[in-house]
């Protein structure tokens, strides 16, 4: 599927307004709050094999490709998990960019709404978005907020200044949560699908290619894994594998879960 410039999309509120009212409108935690390694400690520690595609075990997924994502093995609806994944017209909503982003990235004044909110088709552009905003790189934002697509997100996202990878580990798991957050929040088809996702104990973006968004481990054609061990998963450098991604999401999905439940929704 063509992923629209971000100049060129329309939204579609009529089809997020009520599912975004019922929670706030950005993440519900700190920016601050978790940092790569708390997340690499997470998984080192689960140290016993987990079943995949079994209720209270893990969800597995990958690729923003329906062809791909079945060849591997997996569903063809979890494409929508992916960051690479297009949203069709009525899937759009307007991303916003959390002030707490802009530290001495511009004047209170000057931060206006045609500057914080986005309507793009991709979560890869919200993150490198919110990414040049920590980063206080005001010429990238504005670039990314016309990227199209979101392989050309991520490579104006490589070129961001004063980028430095402590102060982005640092970050980067409250950002993905960010991203997640406002995805599932503001489209009513994305709630549903996630929340039916939260009886998993863990959501996996299941790859050898990412070690950092996804685990680092892949799932051969033609084969069915039936389980995988978090603490075994590595990156490219033989590191802990991460899965920032699978992990936001499955935070998020658990936390969707909870507050319906406390708001006496099913």
């Amino acid at each position: 599927m063509a992923c629209l410039q971000s100049g060129q999309v329309e939204l579609h509120q009529e089809t997020s307004l009520a599912v975004a009212q019922t929670y706030p409108s950005t993440s519900p935690w700190k920016i601050d709050g978790v940092t790569k390694k708390d997340v690499q400690n997470y998984y080192a520690e689960l140290v016993d094999p987990i079943p995949l595609f079994h209720s209270k075990g893990a969800f597995a997924f990958y690729s923003h490709d329906p062809d791909k994502a079945v060849q591997k093995g997996f569903t063809k609806d979890s494409v929508v998990l992916s960051n690479h994944y297009c949203f069709e017209k009525d899937e759009l909503y307007a991303f916003e960019v959390p002030v707490g982003y802009v530290h001495g990235f511009l004047d209170q004044d000057e931060w206006t709404d045609d500057l914080r909110f986005l309507a793009c088709n991709n979560s890869e552009t919200h993150i490198m978005l919110l990414k040049a905003a920590w980063f206080n790189d005001f010429p990238s934002f504005m670039k990314l907020r016309g990227s199209n697509g979101p392989s050309h997100a991520k490579a104006l996202g490589r070129d961001v200044a004063n980028f430095t990878d402590e102060e982005w580990f640092k970050i980067l798991p409250s950002l993905a949560l960010e991203v997640a957050w406002q995805k599932y929040t503001k489209v009513t088809k994305f709630n549903s699908y996630l929340k039916g996702l939260a009886s998993y104990a863990h959501i996996l973006e299941y790859t050898k290619n990412d070690g950092l968004w996804g685990t680092g481990s892949d799932m051969p054609i033609g084969e069915q894994i039936s389980t995988t061990t978090p603490s075994e998963w590595r990156d490219a450098c033989g590191n802990q594998a991460c899965n920032i991604l699978g992990w936001s999401l499955t935070r998020v999905s658990h936390e969707l879960v909870a507050r319906d439940a406390a708001n006496g929704q099913k």
